[in-house]
């Protein structure tokens, strides 16, 4: 993983528009002051999860429990049925031998996603990895502000999802959570870096 070096400073951090899910509210929006930190520069992948599991053999909190959680629309539809649903997020199902390793259930494999964002990984696992490779995870704030790249827009590169350069983001296009389109190149995770 490659670090960067995010030159600290003030934002707004938090919203009162009401975007997506009521019960996810962010507000009220408060100005932050974040100091100079280091973030990699892409999100943990496959390939740097399996370096930390060779080299430490950690057991994931999904493997000790047998299953972990996988969204609807990445199981075929005739399973679906057999999987338990979450309530109140009833697109999120239980699925026995879903871990980091067998993205979509026992039978599935990441062998052909070293380059996508590591799934299925609790925070116990993170501050693990975090731990093997003398790092830490970034807070909400430093995130929020790493993400921001500086700007005051809804998103880094605007105000529109989509601008004339296509998308820039692995993002729902659809109806949610029962279509997605996946204009943008992806239904599930994306190789990391695919998008400017």
């Amino acid at each position: 993983m490659r670090f960067k070096e995010i030159k600290g400073g003030s934002f707004q951090m938090g919203t009162d528009d009401h975007i997506g899910f009521d019960e996810d509210y962010e507000g009220p929006p408060t100005i932050v002051r974040v100091p100079s930190f280091s973030m990699a520069d892409t999100p943990v992948t496959n390939a740097d999860f399996d370096d930390f599991i060779a080299a430490t053999a950690y057991q994931t909190v999904a493997e000790r429990l047998g299953s972990s959680f996988v969204f609807e629309l990445l199981i075929p539809e005739e399973e679906r049925v057999t999987y338990q649903h979450v309530a109140g997020a009833p697109w999120w199902l239980l699925v026995p031998g879903a871990d980091w390793q067998h993205p979509y259930g026992a039978e599935s494999s990441n062998i052909d996603l070293d380059n996508h964002p590591v799934v299925h990984v609790a925070l116990e696992d993170a501050l693990a990895y975090c731990q093997w490779s003398h790092s830490q995870l970034p807070t909400e704030a430093q995130w929020e502000y790493a993400a921001g790249a500086g700007t005051a827009t809804t998103y880094p590169w605007g105000e529109s999802l989509v601008d004339e350069h296509g998308f820039h983001a692995n993002t729902w296009q659809g109806d949610f959570p029962n279509d997605n389109t996946a204009e943008d190149g992806f239904v599930g995770t994306a190789p990391v870096k695919s998008y400017e």
